[in-house]
């Protein structure tokens, strides 16, 4: 499932949001006719052009004054050139810290640009940033569940909400599901690691199960969470029979036993799903045999190993 992890991690990472140079230069040019069309802004105007020059400690300052200025302070167009600052201080200098108190500044900036502003005039730009913004907590969540530790599991699905929460600002018909989804198998993957590094505590493994099952709800047909789900719920049996010794008590055995042959039926359906419905893979093959081995049907374990065998040697399928 590691090896799974690290393909899953690199295929999503091509599909993660990012803003378009195009984009940029819309946003841009957008804040250059602003510029022009909002004269009387003086010190926003002057934070503005020294943001272009990349002069972000004199764009802060003179948006801060302005901010502070009785003709101003009141103007959507200020609390947007200010987010825009704040946000090129993020890309600049704070991109990938978690934490950034500048990306926090812009996102709130936005907001009360957005909020100020009752005509609309800048609200296509403005959610246009938002967007962006809102793809750094995304991508950051995504990372955070590669590296997450026990007393810490909750953080990247505190930063996936705030994705959420801004998007919902942003852009209102955005369809977040796909978003969410691969949250879920991520989150899932990242509490079956923190189980395997100590199987006796069930909490990383019940919401590895419960994150998966999520995802089913809404993808019945899923292939990496049927799979992933099957290889949980096979795992779990392996190490409760691993768990046995000579001095288990013959009641306990008897008790492990049924449970251990409940989890292996309980996988089986899970990787049936994924071999018949998904692009052959040799682990869909190895599923199916484990797991029937689990149950003893060692004739099925010996037909799906010489049909993998022949895929194999004849090209057809690959480790």
């Amino acid at each position: 499932m590691r090896r799974r992890l690290q393909q899953v991690s690199k295929y999503f990472s091509g599909k993660w949001i990012e803003m378009s140079t195009k984009t940029f230069c819309i946003l841009l040019t957008t804040l250059l006719v602003s510029t022009i069309l909002d004269a009387q802004l003086v010190l926003t105007n002057r934070a503005a052009r020294l943001c272009q020059e990349k002069d972000y400690a004199g764009a802060r300052e003179a948006i801060t004054l302005a901010l502070e200025s009785e003709d101003e302070k009141n103007h959507p167009y200020a609390w947007y050139v200010s987010g825009f600052i704040h946000k090129e201080i993020y890309k600049a200098l704070e991109t990938g810290m978690r934490s950034s108190t500048a990306r926090a500044a812009a996102v709130r900036d936005m907001e009360k640009s957005l909020n100020l502003d009752t005509g609309g005039e800048y609200r296509k730009m403005t959610c246009e940033a938002l967007r962006y913004l809102a793809t750094t907590y995304l991508n950051d969540a995504l990372l955070m569940t590669r590296d997450m530790t026990p007393g810490a599991e909750q953080e990247p699905e505190l930063v996936y909400s705030e994705f959420e929460r801004i998007m919902a600002i942003a852009d209102p018909r955005a369809d977040l599901l796909p978003y969410r989804l691969e949250m879920l198998r991520k989150l899932a993957q990242a509490h079956y690691l923190l189980w395997e590094k100590n199987v006796t505590k069930r909490n990383h493994y019940d919401l590895a199960v419960g994150y998966y099952q999520q995802v089913l709800k809404v993808e019945p047909a899923d292939c990496e969470s049927n799979c992933n789900l099957a290889i949980l719920y096979y795992n779990n049996g392996v190490h409760k029979i691993r768990m046995i010794s000579s001095t288990t008590d013959m009641m306990d055995l008897i008790l492990i036993q049924n449970e251990c042959i409940e989890l292996f039926r309980l996988a089986l359906p899970l990787a049936e799903t994924t071999f018949n419905s998904c692009p052959p893979r040799l682990d869909y093959y190895k599923a199916m045999m484990f797991i029937h081995r689990a149950l003893g049907n060692e004739d099925l374990y010996d037909e799906y190993k010489s049909h993998s065998e022949e895929l194999i040697r004849s090209g057809k399928l690959k480790y």
